[in-house]
């Protein structure tokens, strides 16, 4: 008889978030005045002040009199000169509403699925980027048997970069879709389009979730994972490992 196969999917969450700072120490000059045998130019104010400024009883933080104002950007460095930046006291931040994902007792040819929540908070930052990457193939321990990752169906074959529909019973795998804020609509399309997971194990990159390329105050998308077997996967306590990658813009 038949025993149906218990699969365990354990998500670890690592969040990456890489700040990158320019740090200009405030410069005080005057008035000045520039002449040639043509023209005279005179300029009142040239960066009469800038910085933070603090005592007893304020803190502020502030830009004066600069002529050059703007955000500035080469290879290697970006400068924000001239004014204020909103300065938000809520951070970037990403989160999962759960720590695992157990898909319980699989059945041969049958899909079984569960399904978590993800939230990036993208107050102060000039957007972001959501990526992801399994360890390995779904496997039991440290043994050979494995559930592959997912190619969907057949006929179109999804990459780890490439949603396609997966709705036949007959094809085999792990895969995940993708709905809600930020989800490139594009390529998941609908609830039927599905990828598998970029592989460490096979030295690919992590792939896109979610992204966004300005501000936004939250942005939150449902993550489905789709498992499907055979009948004749090995039974067992199948694991892997889900890294989450957040990195915001400036």
């Amino acid at each position: 008889m038949y025993k149906p196969h218990q699969l365990y999917l354990g998500i670890f969450i690592f969040s990456t978030i890489v700040f990158i700072f320019l740090a200009i120490s405030p410069i005080r000059t005057y008035a000045g005045e520039l002449s040639g045998s043509g023209y005279i130019i005179k300029m009142g104010t040239i960066n009469i002040v800038s910085g933070n400024i603090s005592g007893p009883n304020i803190k502020m933080n502030v830009s004066v009199g600069q002529t050059t104002q703007g955000e500035f950007e080469t290879t290697g460095y970006r400068i924000k000169s001239g004014f204020q930046y909103n300065q938000s006291k809520e951070p970037f931040a990403f989160s999962i509403n759960t720590d695992s994902v157990n898909l319980g007792s699989l059945i041969a040819n049958t899909f079984g699925s569960s399904s978590a929540t993800l939230t990036i908070n993208g107050v102060g930052v000039r957007g972001y980027t959501l990526k992801a990457i399994e360890n390995h193939a779904l496997q039991i321990g440290d043994t050979p048997a494995n559930i592959p990752d997912t190619i969907c169906d057949p006929n179109e074959k999804c990459t780890p970069s490439n949603a396609t529909p997966w709705t036949s019973t007959t094809a085999y795998g792990l895969g995940y879709s993708l709905q809600g804020d930020d989800v490139d609509q594009e390529d998941f399309v609908d609830t039927t389009y599905f990828r598998p997971f970029a592989n460490n194990a096979l030295n690919q990159n992590p792939a896109t979730l979610m992204s966004r390329a300005s501000f936004s105050k939250k942005s939150v998308a449902t993550i489905t994972l789709r498992a499907n077997i055979s009948p004749t996967q090995n039974n067992g306590l199948y694991e892997n490992s889900i890294q989450f990658i957040a990195i915001p813009s400036y």
